[in-house]
């Protein structure tokens, strides 16, 4: 009997224990805002019943790590401002800039990345602002003093106001960027064309040259043709006059005539006299230049003798 009495208050012992354990000891957690919160029963017990204290301990050592979250939000704020500084230099370079097709398809691959960016950051505030929801909802239901409280939840209205208006802006400067993007992107597509067709330009003019080329080189390889295949007039004297025997020309009978025509610049228009007593003129003689220039065509004279009478040109 007395060994079953000790049994049964070591057991009861034992309960307690542990009762007071999970009431007083163990902590149980939530993962609130990014982090696990701890407590135990007896202070979620206690939190039931809010006091007024001036000495807002809580707030003061921030148990809740309030502070850890707005530092977190200030910097991707600041970052998101510096991306902002980036889209400014970014637009400024787009004006000012003699941009070619490369530059354009450099500024959209960048535009894009800006866009990117700022996205992720909108999306790590987006978080942050539920993050500060949660907090808010656990620092009031764990959370005795009403003092304590009410500061929590001013500095958590003002920075979730913060991040409202940060949102209002970085969804302007998303709308921004993707506005510039396009208008690059159009931009750099019409130069793309203009110089696509610029090439095929510069292709058919180089075509129709090559074709112009090879046209003349046909023609001139034809009138070589023709020119090898026509018979060549023969040239003689230094001056290019054509050679003709004095044979072939007309020579007048002296004695059935009484002018004889001479040539004055190859013409056949003027005559001279001619001496009716002249002996025959049986002497040939070949064209000539005198030393004035003057050319003197083939012609006929007298032989020669100790007289002039007889000459063809002599007057009594």
């Amino acid at each position: 009997m007395k060994k079953t009495i000790s049994i049964i208050g070591i057991l009861l012992a034992l309960t307690i224990i542990i009762v007071l354990y999970s009431v007083f000891i163990y902590k149980h957690s939530d993962f609130i805002a990014g982090e696990n919160r701890y407590y135990t029963l007896y202070e979620n017990y206690q939190s039931k019943n809010k006091i007024i204290d001036l000495e807002t301990d809580s707030y003061n050592n921030d148990i809740y790590h309030l502070k850890v979250i707005q530092t977190e939000i200030d910097n991707r704020i600041k970052t998101i401002a510096g991306y902002k500084q980036k889209f400014i230099k970014k637009v400024d370079d787009i004006k000012n800039n003699r941009n070619f097709i490369e530059n354009y398809l450099k500024y959209i691959d960048e535009l894009t990345e800006l866009e990117n960016n700022i996205t992720i950051e909108k999306k790590h505030l987006e978080s942050k602002y539920l993050d500060l929801i949660e907090l808010n909802n656990f620092i009031i239901d764990h959370e005795r003093n009403i003092f304590s409280i009410d500061k929590y939840i001013q500095d958590i209205d003002f920075t979730c106001l913060m991040l409202d208006l940060t949102g209002n802006q970085t969804n302007d400067y998303l709308n921004t960027i993707r506005d510039v993007r396009l208008k690059v992107d159009s931009i750099g597509t019409q130069v793309k064309y203009k110089i696509e067709a610029e090439k095929e330009r510069l292709a058919l003019l180089e075509r129709e040259r090559e074709s112009l080329a090879l046209l003349k080189a046909k023609e001139k390889k034809e009138i070589n043709k023709r020119e090898l295949l026509e018979p060549k007039e023969v040239y003689s004297f230094s001056n290019s006059y054509p050679f003709i025997e004095p044979d072939l020309f007309y020579l007048p009978k002296i004695e059935s005539l009484n002018e004889y025509p001479t040539n004055i610049n190859n013409s056949w228009n003027q005559t001279k006299y001619i001496n009716p007593n002249a002996a025959p003129a049986t002497v040939k003689v070949k064209g000539y230049y005198r030393s004035d220039g003057t050319y003197v065509p083939p012609h006929v004279r007298t032989a020669p003798n100790s007289t002039k009478k007889d000459n063809l040109r002599y007057r009594p």
